[in-house]
């Protein structure tokens, strides 16, 4: 009995030093920018949204509220890539991206869409795909985020501004994406197809609550524009006679990072400590 026992408290310890639960392992940027129209951040119409919903605001002097990606039939073969880093050896679950299409319900939800992660920056010499294809539907769910996509409420260099709307509700969307990854900095480039045909898809960019930082620094995201070309994803401007700015995709990469042998070997033996005190006190 008391070996039984001891057993079963080893494999107790043991449960304790198994997988843990998946978290978030990277966050590329903010989206909601609050529940009050914040204009430039000095003022603005201060338009509530929708009870329990927040807005995503352009900054002030911002003309891009989301760009294209998806395939358009036998036209443009629109993605979108950003690149991400892990600190340590991890196994990925998912990947948290969003998605509107204007003119939708918020109940409306995407079925399909792809991805691909990437050793190096899509399109450059040398990259290649270490995980997903451009075809395999790995769409896990499709959520409204309880964010609506808005433009800018305020222009103070002489662009266009507008009254905030609800025509364009924001879908949280997983991807699977199951892959174990050594520790070190790559891309992923996604596609999600249009709620129905006909209609299109847009992919918001990071927005920043302060209402004018009109990209965050260092941004370096890039757009499949036809089956082979990217370019980098830039606001131009309203009016457009301000700077070309360069964005950032808001996106969650999911998952556990992977134990270091020696921690593993050191919490073993923890439990293995536990078990045994376990038994002799019987």
């Amino acid at each position: 009995m008391k070996a039984r026992r001891w057993l079963a408290a080893v494999a107790l310890g043991m449960l304790i030093v198994g997988p843990s639960q998946a978290q978030i392992l990277f966050n590329n940027g903010n989206l909601a920018t609050g529940s009050i129209s914040r204009g430039n951040g000095t003022g603005g119409p201060g338009v509530a949204a929708p009870a329990g919903a927040q807005w995503s605001e352009l900054a002030d002097g911002n003309t891009s509220a989301g760009f294209s990606g998806h395939l358009s039939g036998a036209g443009p073969q629109f993605r979108i890539a950003d690149d991400f880093t892990l600190g340590a050896d991890s196994t990925l679950t998912s990947v948290r991206v969003y998605a509107y299409t204007t003119g939708s319900a918020p109940s409306a939800a995407f079925t399909n869409g792809t991805l691909q992660i990437w050793n190096g920056r899509p399109g450059d010499a040398g990259s290649t795909v270490v995980f997903g294809d451009m075809t395999t539907n790995v769409l896990a769910s499709s959520v409204f985020s309880n964010i609506y996509r808005i433009f800018a409420t305020t222009n103070t260099q002489g662009g266009v501004q507008t009254v905030p709307g609800t025509t364009r509700p924001i879908q949280e969307i997983t991807l699977n994406a199951p892959v174990s990854l050594p520790a070190g900095t790559y891309w992923l480039d996604y596609q999600i197809a249009p709620i129905a045909p006909g209609v299109s898809t847009f992919l918001p960019t990071v927005t920043n609550p302060d209402g004018v930082t009109r990209g965050p620094p260092g941004a370096n995201s890039r757009q499949l524009t036809t089956a082979t070309t990217w370019v980098d994803a830039l606001d131009t401007g309203s009016p457009a006679t301000l700077a070309d700015v360069a964005q950032e995709f808001p996106f969650l990469v999911v998952g556990t990072p992977i134990p270091e042998p020696g921690s593993m070997a050191l919490a073993g033996i923890a439990a293995l400590g536990f078990g045994w005190r376990r038994w002799k006190k019987k």
